[in-house]
């Protein structure tokens, strides 16, 4: 196939998802009623307090885990065009491979549902819950305010990719996130607890790593 053949293809699938409009279920907001949340999660011999404003685990520093690893890191449904809390890209060894299953990161309509447009764009597509990745390839998966939805399938995903002792960087959660990684085999690392407008509010950035 030429290069004209495989461009084509591409603007092809671009103009099919720009017509698109969003999914009946909105992407999720990644804010939570306390009332909705647990307080509490067993983390190895430790029980943890989520609604501290931090926690890490005593001597853990990711930028150092990452510079002692070997493997790729990658992003799920990216690009996260804020960045990271934990993660500094430009201070990195590692280029971050960046997916999302549309060409980037798209912004829809709050009112109409109707796709905007496109934000950054990506190293390749993929989705979030099948990616064309090898068992035990990464050392890092960056995620953030992925679809509730798609949660449970991209934690099993992740694990499945992940060197062992890699890390899922996980921004932009939910209370009952820290259970769906514990169970699939996760521990925590590191977490800050944010709140939103009100008190009720919260989300947490939390780094996992898988055992």
């Amino acid at each position: 196939m030429d290069i004209e053949d495989t461009d084509k293809k591409a603007s092809d699938r671009l103009d099919d998802f720009l017509r698109r409009k969003r999914p009946e279920q909105a992407p999720f907001a990644p804010i939570i009623s306390q009332a909705d949340s647990l307080e509490n999660v067993v983390n190895g011999s430790q029980t943890i307090d989520l609604f501290q404003d931090s926690w890490k685990q005593t001597d853990f520093d990711v930028t150092e885990y990452l510079k002692n690893q070997e493997g790729s890191v990658v992003e799920f449904a990216g690009p996260t065009l804020s960045g990271y809390e934990f993660i500094d890209a430009s201070k990195m060894n590692d280029t971050v491979l960046i997916s999302n299953i549309s060409p980037g990161l798209p912004e829809y309509d709050p009112h109409t549902g109707e796709l905007i447009q496109i934000k950054g764009s990506v190293d390749f597509q993929a989705d979030a819950t099948q990616m064309p990745l090898a068992d035990e390839s990464c050392k890092a998966i960056l995620v953030s305010c992925l679809d509730k939805s798609f949660r449970q399938k991209t934690f099993q995903e992740a694990f499945r990719i992940l060197k062992p002792g890699g890390l899922l960087v996980w921004q932009g959660g939910m209370s009952q996130d820290f259970s769906l990684a514990i169970e699939q085999g996760f521990e925590m690392k590191q977490f800050t607890h944010k709140y939103g407008d009100t008190k009720d509010e919260h989300s947490w950035n939390v780094i996992f790593a898988k055992t």
